[in-house]
């Protein structure tokens, strides 16, 4: 259990007047369905966002926003790719509200999938058809893990739940290093499924 220490969830922190992210299908062309395919993906226009409801009366951009999909700022966009990080892309976005624009965001595409829920340690339950799991409490395998070298799961996609993005400790150093605001980590051994709300 000792990579439960390493990774971690990365979840939005700080004032509630940071908003949240929706598309903008009013400016959007591009089908953005394709970010839940987790594979690669081709995008050759601008990205368009808006802010999400409920709006907050005074909203703050700040470095980390969710779509659900992870949003960054410039600058962390910038640390992401200092790490050469394989299995992620990073596509250009503006937000829009009323008549402001905010640019220079990144939506990312996490595509690299690795099937190591610790499947006797974890609390989970999955859906009828086998295809879904409810996670409560995660325990990696570090079995898996260890047959897969650290550079190519800096960042990854838990297999079993695609919304489950995991960054490991020395992304989540990086990224903290620059004091970011609105962003927050829960390790893998602390994360249970109300995390999101303490």
């Amino acid at each position: 259990m000792k990579y439960d220490q390493q990774y971690f969830k990365a979840m939005r922190s700080g004032s509630d007047n940071y908003p949240l992210l929706t598309w903008d299908d009013d400016l959007i062309k591009y089908d953005y369905t394709e970010f839940d395919r987790c594979e690669p993906i081709e995008v050759y226009e601008m990205l368009h966002l808006k802010l999400g409801r409920p709006v907050p009366d005074h909203p703050e951009m700040v470095d980390f926003h969710k779509l659900p999909e992870p949003v960054f700022s410039i600058r962390l966009k910038d640390i992401l790719h200092g790490l050469a990080i394989n299995g992620i892309q990073l596509f250009e976005a503006q937000v829009c509200h009323n008549e402001t624009v905010y640019p220079h965001y990144y939506i990312m595409n996490a595509y690299h999938e690795i099937a190591c829920l610790d499947k006797k340690r974890s609390d989970f339950t999955q859906s009828r058809s086998g295809l879904n799991y409810f996670i409560d409490k995660l325990v990696l395998d570090d079995a898996v893990l260890d047959t897969i070298p650290e550079k190519h799961r800096l960042i990854f996609v838990l297999e079993e739940k695609h919304s489950m993005i995991l960054y490991h400790q020395t992304v989540v150093d990086a990224i903290m290093a620059a004091k970011p605001k609105g962003i927050g980590f829960a390790r893998v051994d602390g994360w249970h499924v109300g995390s999101a709300f303490d």
